[in-house]
């Protein structure tokens, strides 16, 4: 596989190494592609491991603010990219409702674990609600 002029790894495609770089918007528009191909084999699986997330794992500081298995969460912590240097950036991305998905949010904080940045995640969802 090759993007932005790079020929990209398998080991890269796990997250090993910073060979692989996707903008926010292909990060997102890949989680949407997996809601619309729910029905494919091993998609399922997936998503029902996000919705776990949202209600038990690392995403559950987003769950109250998408309904907890309304909503799925992925988390992720990865080597910090800013200057100072933190020990990690904490990702999440937030999805609900899971079954017509409404609101796709992607988020990254400065030195946190992606658990703390799924309750980042929930706080800004539950602004934009007006809750």
């Amino acid at each position: 596989m090759t993007t932005y002029g790079a020929t990209i790894t398998p080991r890269a495609m796990v997250g090993l190494g910073d060979g692989l770089r996707l903008a926010p918007t292909q990060v997102a528009g890949a989680y949407v592609e997996l809601i619309a191909r729910a029905s494919q084999p091993g998609v399922s699986l997936i998503l029902q491991g996000m919705k776990a997330s949202a209600r038990t794992g690392t995403g559950r500081a987003a769950g109250p603010a998408v309904g907890g298995a309304g909503g799925l969460v992925k988390t992720g912590t990865a080597p910090c990219v800013h200057s100072p240097a933190a020990g990690g950036d904490g990702y999440a991305i937030v999805i609900y409702p899971a079954d017509r998905p409404r609101v796709v949010l992607l988020v990254q904080a400065h030195g946190r674990t992606g658990a703390e940045t799924a309750g980042i995640a929930g706080n800004v969802i539950t602004a934009l609600d007006g809750r």
